[in-house]
């Protein structure tokens, strides 16, 4: 479970980065100048995705839901893959920010960045 949440959260901006070398060889294709080829690149990597804004709220509900079952069964989250996880990954602070959030229903956590 806690793999699926990380790899959520990891793939829009896997797939912006995509979307960005993509035109940027595009540019490539068509001869223009490395420095076309660069902003083309940038600009594209900055564009909204269809259905992005869906993938954060749900991936952190995951995580909110992994750490509730840890807490469940054992309540040291110290020994939690999904706690450990997104303390790695996000920091100290972001645990509780993602419980606040949690607490305050799905428009809050897709609001969290």
């Amino acid at each position: 479970m806690t793999s699926v949440a990380r790899q959520a959260l990891q793939s829009p901006a896997k797939l912006h980065d995509a979307a960005g070398k993509l035109a940027a060889q595009v540019w490539i294709w068509l001869g223009r100048p490395w420095v076309e080829q660069m902003m083309i690149r940038e600009v594209v990597k900055r564009l909204p995705i269809l259905g992005e804004s869906q993938v954060r709220p749900v991936a952190r509900a995951v995580q909110l839901a992994a750490i509730r079952l840890c807490h469940q069964t054992d309540h040291d989250l110290t020994h939690c893959p999904a706690f450990a996880d997104l303390v790695e990954h996000e920091g100290e602070r972001r645990p509780k920010q993602l419980l606040d959030a949690g607490v305050k229903g799905w428009d809050a956590l897709g609001r969290l960045r």
